[in-house]
């Protein structure tokens, strides 16, 4: 059996200098585990990982749409210098009021990708990944450039050698064929592995408009005594 894989970060507000950097410098005696189908984080930017955990899964990995990529450059390095950009922005007061905002409308997305969706799309009110949006019988319209955020490669889960079963963290036999787990020591990996999706707003689709749900006001002598009560603890 493989043992299970974990990376270990401490997210920094503001880049690390001095011994900080050099803490999340890369072990050399540890072994780097390649997770494929993602980019390693670079260097300089260990310190945003904790910004980042894994958003809704329906992004579309097949859109090419991403703005300032240098020549040499990959996608992860643009994307993750928007992102140090945009956590010191945040420190502003007005950008962080708009913070304030957009996290309000995109609570199911981690910080990271809130500052992201932030820095290049401030007006969204609505986003999905591009198969998300056909589903709901939108499409998005030709031309529309993709809202860039990431999406954490994570290392495979434990499989039972006898029947193939995967595995929950920790288990000592399967649950499936009862063979015993031998789970080898967790491993320090540095650095993590990112993709680079993409999500857009709903002013970037056309089609079917979605179902609007209203919220019902509350009415009737048993809720005077609520609003009397918020009242109160609103001028306290």
């Amino acid at each position: 059996m493989v043992g299970t894989v974990r990376s270990i970060t401490r997210p920094i507000l503001g880049e690390p200098k001095g011994r900080e950097r050099a803490k999340l410098l890369p072990q050399t005696e540890l072994p780097q585990v390649l997770i494929e189908g993602g980019e390693p984080v670079p260097i300089q930017y260990h310190y945003l990982v904790g910004w980042i955990s894994e958003p809704l899964p329906e992004y579309s990995l097949a859109v090419e749409l991403l703005p300032a990529v240098e020549v040499g450059e990959r996608k992860i390095d643009t994307v993750l210098k928007q992102l140090k950009d945009g956590v010191e922005s945040i420190q502003q007061s007005e950008k962080f009021r708009l913070f304030l905002v957009i996290m309000s409308k995109f609570h199911d997305y981690s910080i990271g990708n809130q500052i992201l969706i932030m820095i290049q799309k401030p007006d969204a009110i609505r986003v999905a990944g591009f198969n998300t949006w056909k589903d709901l019988g939108r499409w998005v319209v030709k031309g529309e450039r993709g809202i860039a955020i990431l999406a954490p490669v994570m290392p495979p889960r434990l499989t039972c050698s006898k029947c193939g079963t995967k595995l929950p963290k920790g288990v000592r036999f399967c649950l499936q064929c009862g063979e015993s787990v031998e789970v080898e020591e967790e491993i320090e990996v540095t650095p993590r592995y990112f993709k680079v999706v993409y999500v857009f707003d709903i002013s970037q689709t056309e089609g079917k408009p979605l179902p609007e749900f209203e919220v019902p006001v509350l009415t009737g002598e048993a809720n005077e005594d609520l609003f009397a009560k918020v009242t109160v603890l609103a001028k306290s």
